[in-house]
């Protein structure tokens, strides 16, 4: 990721801050922590997921407790512009950085290739998102809420674009 400048986002939900039903304020920030002490400060965002996951850590219920987690990561070391970098900036770079490779790509047509889940698969991760079946001519399927997302950012890039 550092190589690349790219981003972390880190997500919210229980089942991959902790591998287990239960989590809190302080399991979120050990992995704002050790993004940061592999790869820096500058690769890591929030990325709660507030709208696609059925729990939350006990502390973050909601985004009105960001400033607890910004309180948190503050007492834990982290700078004022970390502090910002995570809130927005990084993930501003990230897309201006994407915009520009998106210039000058415009007459390459898209490669939709998935990573096979194989590779990515480990026993914290789901498989929400990748093919589920084949249809009665053996082309391989998505899920609906794929199908949904892919077509929302779609339109959200076409409109900002």
């Amino acid at each position: 990721m550092k190589e690349k400048k790219g981003i972390v986002m880190v997500n919210f939900y229980n089942d991959y801050v902790t591998c287990s039903t239960e989590a809190t304020l302080s399991d979120v920030a050990d992995h704002f922590d050790h993004i940061k002490n592999v790869a820096g400060a500058s690769i890591v965002g929030f990325g709660g997921d507030y709208d696609g996951v059925p729990r939350v850590p006990t502390g973050l219920e909601d985004v009105s407790k960001y400033p607890d987690l910004v309180a948190e990561l503050l007492r834990r070391g982290w700078t004022d512009d970390e502090i910002k970098d995570a809130l927005g900036r990084n993930l501003i770079r990230v897309f201006a950085d994407v915009e520009a490779v998106r210039d000058t790509m415009s007459n390459t047509p898209p490669d939709d290739v998935p990573i096979p889940l194989e590779q990515v698969q480990n026993s914290c991760r789901t498989d929400y998102g990748y093919p589920t079946q084949k249809d009665a001519a053996g082309v391989t399927s998505h899920s609906v809420p794929l199908l949904a997302l892919t077509l929302t950012l779609t339109s959200l890039f076409a409109k900002f674009v």
